[in-house]
């Protein structure tokens, strides 16, 4: 039974990181600041739970391009009005349960991913 609510919070975290990805991609056009998001949130992920290694790994982005990407950030991306930061603070509504921090992160890195066709999107 308690499956189900797990499930249902999950399925909640996943199209609530959509809807922020979303709301990204009609507000940033600038491509250098979606990529340095992506590369770290893939660097992030690599660093994290199972599932998000495995994101990380089949995100179709080499760790040789994602790697050391949290020390060359840029306020546009992880400054206090940054597209990282919204996304970290929004995320925070799903703590303490990581999983579903997770769940939230992955989905929304990978919205962007696909609508910028980057990384295991790119034609």
């Amino acid at each position: 039974m308690f499956s189900i609510f797990r499930k249902n919070a999950s399925t909640r975290a996943i199209k609530h990181g959509r809807q922020c990805a979303k709301s990204i991609c009609a507000a940033v056009d600038d491509m250098d600041v979606i990529m340095q998001l992506v590369l770290e949130d893939i660097e992030g992920a690599s660093m994290g739970n199972d599932k998000a290694k495995v994101f990380a790994r089949s995100s179709g982005i080499a760790p040789s391009q994602y790697k050391g990407a949290l020390n060359n950030s840029r306020p546009e991306v992880d400054g206090p009005k940054g597209v990282k930061t919204f996304l970290d603070e929004t995320a925070l509504q799903y703590y303490p349960d990581l999983e579903r921090v997770a769940d939230f992160r992955l989905a929304a890195t990978d919205y962007i991913m696909q609508h910028h066709r980057l990384g295991k999107y790119a034609k």
